[in-house]
């Protein structure tokens, strides 16, 4: 008995929120997907907040996926 398996070209966006940049690109990458130059351009040790195309989006492999950097609060000069 033989089984053939059938590639789709096409994969679901892993979840890489709360992972480092360097973590979530390297988990995009052997999804097979890409990252946009915007991505690339952020610092490794970064947290991601989340991904566009959004978690368990299909897509084609070899797309870019972009990663988003929740903003780090800037500290106050006003005790709390």
């Amino acid at each position: 008995m033989v089984q053939l398996g059938v590639a789709s070209g096409s994969n679901a966006v892993p979840a890489v929120s709360g992972l480092t940049v360097a973590a979530a690109s390297a988990v995009l990458e052997s999804s097979g997907f890409t990252l946009t130059d915007a991505s690339r351009a952020l610092s490794p040790e970064e947290i991601v907040s989340e991904s566009q195309p959004a978690v368990g989006t299909p897509l084609r492999l070899g797309v870019a996926v972009t990663l988003v950097i929740s903003p780090t609060p800037t500290p106050s000069d006003t005790p709390a």
